[in-house]
């Protein structure tokens, strides 16, 4: 987290989530379920991504720069197809198992209690995600109702540059209509975090492996902006 002095310069407007790993949980921690559903023994699935990097150097490699996070989940995907013996399994196919759950089991709790928190205050919830239609399907992002609340939810896969491309944010500033200073953005991904900042947003960098940490930063600047 930058020094605290970047955040009191300005009251955020709008408060901007990155989806996975922010608003829901990752799909590393809904292997268990996955490979319940899929049949696979329990571990299987023994690749944690930011859970232990050290254990998963193909995540060691996104974080390097060398593989995007696409090019990450196609060799995954390719690998669990593998493993179930479902040569055509897409990216959609495998979100819809890993993430086939009540949504009470898929949303952080924190992130529903910081957007409500945030609203409380006038500050505006909003998400900037990559690749979210792409990888989970329409329909399954109008079933999520924290995702409704979003105003509003920019898919940088829609638009045809993703995070970390410069593109992305000048994008998503000119939809919020607002300065970057007036912004605070939160994402899991260090290099859309390095990004953001070189656009001038004040970011948080989310720690999936302590969301309820990651939100307290969040709740305390809101607190002490409002």
């Amino acid at each position: 987290m930058p020094p605290r002095e970047q955040f009191s310069l300005v009251r955020p407007e709008v408060l901007l989530l990155d989806v996975g790993g922010v608003v829901i949980r990752t799909p590393f921690e809904l292997h268990r379920g996955f490979e319940i559903a899929a049949g696979l023994d329990p571990g299987t699935l023994d690749w944690l991504g930011p859970h232990d990097p050290t254990g998963d150097p193909l995540w060691r490699s996104l974080l390097a720069g060398d593989i995007t996070e696409r090019g990450y989940w196609d060799r995954r995907v390719g690998e669990i197809a593998e493993l179930t013996g479902d040569r055509g399994l897409t990216m959609q196919q495998y979100c819809r198992v890993a993430y086939g759950q009540d949504e009470t089991a898929i949303v952080r709790p924190e992130a529903l209690e910081t957007i409500d928190l945030a609203e409380s205050l006038g500050v505006r919830f909003a998400i900037l995600t990559n690749d979210l239609h792409a990888f989970h399907g329409a329909d399954w992002v109008d079933s999520i109702s924290v995702f409704s609340r979003a105003d509003p939810l920019i898919d940088c896969g829609r638009l045809g540059v993703l995070k970390p491309d410069p593109g992305a944010y000048a994008a998503a500033l000119e939809r919020l209509g607002c300065q970057p200073d007036g912004v605070l953005f939160v994402d899991d991904q260090p290099a859309n975090v390095a990004a953001a900042r070189e656009a001038g947003i004040p970011t948080i960098e989310f720690d999936v492996t302590d969301p309820v940490g990651s939100f307290a930063q969040v709740t305390a600047i809101l607190r002490e902006a409002g």
